[in-house]
C-alpha cells in the first residue's frame, strides 16, 4: 500500500522547473497564447475540442487568466477555478528558467518536498479532472467554448 502512496507523490512542477529550457519553453508558449487571445479573435486551437467537439478539462483557462490580468477575479473563478494555479506555475516556470542556480535549485527542492511529501501534484490532478466531469453535467457552468 505505501508503494502505491508513494507513485501518487510525484513532484511534477518541480521536475519542470528543474529543465532551465522546458521552464522557459511552457511560460513563451503560454505568453504567446495569452497574447493571441487577448489581442485577437483566435488563440492556439484546442486539439481536444477540434477532436471530440466537447469541452476539454481545460476549457476556460487562457480566459480565466486573462481575467486576472484585467483584475476581475470572480470571473476568472467562474470561467476556470483553476486559472489561479496555472498562472502561478507558469510564474513559477518563468522565475526558475531565469534565475541563477544559486537561488534556483534550492526554490525548485522546496517545490519538490512539498510536493513529494503533500502529493499535491496528483490531487490537484485528480480534482482538476473531478471538476470537468462535474462541469460536464451541467452542475456547475462550463466556460463557453
Amino acid at each position: 500500500m505505501s508503494r502505491l502512496i508513494a507513485k501518487f507523490r510525484v513532484p511534477l512542477l518541480a521536475e519542470i522547473m528543474r529543465s532551465r529550457g522546458l521552464s522557459i519553453t511552457m511560460a513563451c508558449i503560454a505568453a504567446a497564447q495569452l497574447t493571441a487571445s487577448a489581442f485577437t479573435s483566435f488563440g492556439l486551437p484546442c486539439p481536444f475540442h477540434a477532436t471530440t467537439h466537447l469541452p476539454c478539462p481545460g476549457c476556460g483557462l487562457t480566459r480565466s487568466v486573462l481575467a486576472i490580468f484585467r483584475g476581475e477575479f470572480g470571473y476568472a473563478f467562474s470561467l476556470h477555478p483553476f486559472g489561479y494555479l496555472l498562472l502561478t506555475g507558469l510564474c513559477m516556470c518563468l522565475v526558475s528558467g531565469v534565475l541563477p542556480d544559486k537561488w534556483r535549485l534550492p526554490l525548485i527542492d522546496l517545490f519538490e518536498k512539498a510536493e513529494t511529501r503533500s502529493g499535491a501534484s496528483m490531487i490537484l490532478l485528480c480534482v482538476f479532472m473531478l471538476l470537468w466531469a462535474v462541469r460536464m453535467t451541467g452542475v456547475l457552468p462550463l466556460a463557453q467554448v
